[in-house]
């Protein structure tokens, strides 16, 4: 957003890699979230205490979270969830954003990721391909732009 007090939350944080560079690019409404505590903790590390970081699940925290953003990151983030779940997911982001951008691997396969740094939700449960969001419904009623490259599908939804 050109707007640097936008609100962002960064779901599925991680080490707080992505929130590092918002800050460093003068973001100052930044949040965080992930349900692994250790990558919390990292995050916590790498981080400014300014910046809102949250261990939880996404789904509960989307549907406890009262605030809205202006922009939901969801990097490397959707392949961690079965399909079902990650309609459920991205509807709930919609809820609370009117901006999601989503990357998600092309070469990831379900199983093709297992365990990794101690975090259970590291394992990859689908995969993700421009058509997938059109089935799902997604990209009917929504702006949307997509970028698919040999490794990536980067994908913007935006209401409005």
């Amino acid at each position: 957003p050109h707007n640097k007090s936008a609100a962002i939350l960064d779901i599925g944080c991680g080490d707080g890699r992505i929130l590092q560079n918002l800050h460093v690019a003068g973001y100052t409404n930044l949040s965080g979230v992930d349900a692994a505590k250790v990558q919390i903790n990292r995050a916590r590390n790498l981080l400014p205490s300014k910046i809102n970081l949250y261990q939880s699940d996404a789904l509960n925290f989307l549907l406890e979270h009262k605030g809205r953003f202006d922009l939901i990151i969801a990097y490397d983030f959707i392949e961690h969830f079965t399909k079902d779940e990650g309609v459920r997911l991205l509807d709930l982001c919609l809820e609370k954003s009117q901006k999601i951008l989503i990357s998600t691997p092309l070469n990831s396969t379900p199983g093709s990721q297992r365990i990794a740094f101690g975090n259970k939700h590291e394992e990859h449960k689908s995969q993700w391909h421009w058509h997938d969001f059109t089935e799902c419904g997604f990209l009917k009623d929504l702006h949307y732009y997509l970028v698919d490259h040999d490794r990536a599908l980067i994908v913007l939804l935006s209401k409005g």
